[in-house]
């Protein structure tokens, strides 16, 4: 490649004065090598080439300044010029400015304005604006006015018609007669339109838009055509780069999403982790402790058997023994839950009919549920759902126990069961519901936590057991309660992950 010629700020002196035209095509040429060159180096790394774009554009800034001043030195001297009206240090300024414009990656519509403002002045149009193509309703193609003073969609009609043809064909338009059937060709309301050439602004092998000018001195050359290309070059890499933005900026946005979610996932995941370990730590202690309960209540229930013969003619020490027992009996089933509390769930799910499980669960009250007024609402009840039939059925033997002693006065028992539909999934659903004094809302979460309770007696595992078991068949337990009026829990357990299983 021929070296190209340096019109640096030194060497524009007193010896310039003697150029002959034969150097003026080598500065178009080398002002061309320039231009590809820089164009190469946005398109490779935009942020490397910005420093050195501006230190150009104030380099050649110097050079028009020292430029001007030959001309006025000339213009004194009456010597003919032989640069042509176009320096081609103005040439080189104008197209670096353009590029200069996209390099530093600024919003579209600013680059726009700047691109627009360099082409103005570089090619004499009294408007120059970038219409963006827009298909609206019905498919029709419109256009909307991007860093000019008529920014919004352009309304007149035969411009409209020529940037469609502009957008169909891909090659410019260039009108100096800019009149049809005696009347301008532009709506009312708007500038009168003397000129104009519509350059196409390519974007992935289409038709993105249009460099549109208008209203030059003397009309439009195809020089002038040339130069216009370029800049809408520019408005292409600007267009190009707003996209790109756009693209990141929803990439970004989505991962910072996910990773929103991941963090609170493996939050979570940790936290289960921690209970997790927590809660082995707790199932030795519990079952070491009950171990040796039962053990001891083992013995002391054998002492009393024991006695019961002897102390047969005494009432009152029968009535105290009767109480032993009965004490006994409270601790051996402390002693049982806390085993229960501590062992790891392994269900053994079969196949069973929603009506046979509530069944079993009622059968195991006796005589228990005699004094309720007992309302059975079984929907779906012949459907056959798989379970751990045992686990489910303790669940709701403890959760139907805890509703009687909610009415310790009699009441209504309310058991109902269904299978409701939802977008994606079925749920089947058992509720329990009595009559009683209700629970406080402030006791509702806490009565779900171990070793809370609200009765005189008890470990306050009941709850906790029943809800580890629906969570091991991946169900849930919801509770409501309101003051004198009752507690209603349902239990809700995927039909799907049943039915899987």
């Amino acid at each position: 490649m021929r070296k190209p010629i340096e019109l640096s700020f030194h060497s524009i002196s007193r010896p310039i004065l003697h150029l002959n035209a034969s150097v003026i095509p080598c500065l178009i040429q080398d002002v061309k090598e320039r231009e590809f060159m820089i164009s190469t180096a946005i398109a490779e790394d935009q942020k490397k080439t910005k420093a050195h774009l501006v230190s150009e554009l104030k380099s050649l800034r110097a050079r028009i300044v020292s430029l001007e001043e030959l001309l006025q030195q000339r213009a004194k001297k009456q010597e003919p010029a032989i640069l042509s009206e176009s320096p081609p240090a103005v040439v080189e300024t104008s197209y670096l400015e353009g590029a200069l414009a996209v390099a530093q990656n600024r919003a579209f519509s600013t680059a726009a304005k700047d691109i627009c403002r360099t082409c103005k002045n570089f090619l004499g149009a009294s408007l120059v604006d970038i219409l963006l193509a827009r298909k609206e309703k019905f498919g029709k193609l419109c256009f909307f006015g991007a860093a000019g003073r008529a920014r919004g969609p352009i309304h007149s009609l035969t411009v409209q018609g020529l940037c469609k043809k502009v957008v169909r064909s891909g090659h410019y338009i260039r009108m100096n007669s800019f009149v049809y059937a005696g009347r301008p060709h532009t709506g009312s309301g708007h500038i009168r339109i003397k000129n104009v050439l519509l350059m196409p602004v390519r974007l992935h092998s289409q038709t993105a838009g249009i460099l549109y000018l208008a209203n030059k001195a003397g009309g439009f050359t195809e020089v002038d055509a040339k130069s216009a290309s370029v800049f809408a070059a520019y408005v292409s890499a600007a267009l190009h780069q707003e996209q790109l933005r756009e693209t990141v900026e929803k990439t970004r946005s989505r991962y910072s999403r996910l990773s929103k979610k991941l963090r609170l996932k493996i939050d979570e995941e940790r936290e289960q982790l921690r209970q997790a370990e927590n809660l082995v730590e707790m199932g030795r202690m519990l079952s070491t402790v009950a171990h040796e309960i039962r053990n001891i209540l083992q013995i002391i229930r054998m002492s009393c058997d024991a006695l019961r013969p002897k102390v047969a003619s005494y009432t009152d020490q029968l009535q105290l023994l009767d109480e032993i027992t009965y004490a006994v009996g409270i601790l051996n089933t402390l002693g049982s839950e806390l085993l229960d509390y501590g062992k790891h769930i392994n269900l053994n799910k079969e196949p069973c009919a929603i009506r046979e499980v509530v069944e079993n669960a009622l059968a195991t009250m006796g005589t228990k549920l005699q004094l309720f007024d007992l309302r059975l609402n079984l929907k779906n009840g012949n459907d056959t759902i798989c379970i751990d039939r045992q686990k489910i059925t303790r669940v709701l033997m403890n959760l139907v126990s805890n509703a009687i002693e909610a009415m310790p006065a009699g009441g209504t028992l309310t058991i109902s069961s269904g299978i409701s539909k939802a977008r994606r999934s079925r749920t089947v659903s058992f509720s329990i519901a009595d009559s009683g004094c209700g629970i406080p809302k402030r006791d509702i979460d806490r009565i779900q936590l171990p070793f809370v309770t609200t009765k005189e007696y008890g470990a306050g595992l009941g709850i906790p057991i029943c809800k580890r078991i629906v969570e091991a068949h991946s169900g849930k337990i919801l509770i409501t309660s309101k003051r004198r009026k009752g507690t209603t829990i349902k239990i809700l357990l995927p039909l799907e992950a049943s039915e899987s299983a």
